[in-house]
């Protein structure tokens, strides 16, 4: 998947997101739901960033603790 793919998905996925809120905080607060993640982090893209710089920077978040981006 192209990068602008996954963008103009995650894009659509928010939007759809923000339909359905009490929904998601029926899950998220379910007994049966995980444990929400603890160390979240914001980060912004740049157009010319590649799949695989994603994924370094995803594994060097991850080996610092950080759960959800």
């Amino acid at each position: 998947m192209k990068k602008r793919e996954f963008l103009k998905l995650l894009g659509v996925g928010a939007l759809g997101a923000t339909g359905i809120p009490q929904s998601l905080d029926a899950h998220f607060f379910s007994k049966k739901a995980k444990k929400l993640p603890q160390r979240w982090m914001w980060m912004g893209v740049s157009p010319e960033t590649t799949d695989d710089i994603f994924r370094v920077r995803f594994g060097k978040m991850a080996e610092a603790g950080i759960e959800a981006v």
